[in-house]
């Protein structure tokens, strides 16, 4: 454990390379300007018996931060998946597409899958966004019908009544060469539905947010690559390893009290809530860590089956506070950014 003195020195010796680092810069008003943060300057590593003590890097973290030395991160996803995403999911108008009858298609890293011509417009649309804005991920739009549902997604197909429930779960995965792969399971519809009972903007912000929640992780992985000099394959084993990614047979608590799902689930939540309820309002309903007026939303509530799940189900539970604290984390962010 460091003492008080090593952590002063360790700051010490941090202001002394970034002071070389800008000296050797010629002419500095050529130079495009990076705000340091956590992540640059390696303080937001964990779980790496060889690294520092997280606690310790946390506090040499707010020390730089109390001081002014660096910043806060700003979002933790590129600022084109928040809108443009949407944008390009609305514009697809997937839903127009037939959504019953599937055919195979073949994805190269990753194999065969069923897909309706809705779900092959809404992975292509996604896709063809993604290479514009240079995300490195291939985009895999699964159709499934009520007998192949997980247990643990509601067994229900798209109908005019749910007009706006398409794609029900996701999942971030990675190629055997370590390339990013999404997933999107995307429900059918039944025979009568009728395409006009979709609200463009309500399907394409479910959408989105799904994604981001998984673009997080793949996130989680790229940084984890990037910070021990590994591949994402071997970042995501590590992951693994460290008890981050739960096995299939782990309990339901053991998955959600992950420190991974916490991130992931915390920017979900705080957008879920931001587009219900308005980016003031729901960072009123989190300002403090009692959540007793926010238990008594969600169980009035036919909406946000996760985030009841965590409240409702397992709100007295320790991770509960992490959770909290990393909703009002992202809310603030996003307020920040103008995301919502």
């Amino acid at each position: 454990m460091l003492t008080e003195f090593e952590i002063r020195r360790q700051i010490r010796q941090h202001l002394r390379e970034a002071k070389l680092r800008n000296s050797t810069v010629k002419n500095p008003t050529d130079q495009k300007f990076i705000p340091a943060t956590d992540k640059l300057l390696f303080l937001d590593r964990s779980g790496n018996e060889n690294e520092y003590d997280p606690a310790y890097l946390k506090k040499i973290s707010d020390f730089y931060k109390k001081m002014g030395i660096i910043s806060e991160l700003a979002l933790p996803l590129k600022r084109e998946v928040y809108g443009g995403l949407e944008n390009a999911i609305t514009s697809s108008g997937f839903w127009n597409h037939d959504n019953v009858d599937d055919e195979p298609a073949s994805f190269r890293g990753f194999g065969a899958v069923l897909q309706t011509d809705a779900a092959k417009s809404l992975g292509d649309a996604v896709q063809s966004y993604f290479d514009s804005v240079k995300i490195p991920i291939t985009v895999i739009a699964w159709s499934i019908d009520d007998s192949s549902l997980k247990k643990d997604v509601t067994s229900k197909l798209q109908d005019n009544e749910s007009p706006n429930r398409f794609v029900v779960a996701a999942q971030a995965a990675l190629s055997k060469k370590g390339r990013g792969q999404l997933l999107l399971f995307a429900i059918n519809s039944t025979e009568d539905f009728d395409p006009a009972n979709v609200s463009a903007q309500k399907i394409a912000s479910n959408i989105s947010i799904t994604i981001r929640h998984e673009l997080m992780h793949d996130r989680q992985y790229v940084s984890l690559a990037a910070a021990k000099g590994i591949t994402r394959v071997e970042a995501k084993q590590q992951f693994a390893d460290w008890g981050l990614i739960p096995p299939p047979d782990e309990s339901r608590e053991k998955y959600l009290s992950s420190h991974i799902e916490i991130d992931a689930f915390g920017h979900e939540f705080a957008e879920l809530l931001a587009s219900e309820f308005g980016i003031d309002e729901a960072q009123r309903l989190v300002s403090t860590a009692d959540i007793t007026e926010l238990q008594g939303i969600l169980r009035s509530s036919n909406l946000f089956d996760n985030l009841k799940e965590y409240y409702l189900e397992f709100g007295d539970s320790k991770f509960i506070a992490d959770l909290h604290k990393k909703i009002r984390k992202y809310l603030r962010l996003m307020k920040d950014e103008g995301v919502y």
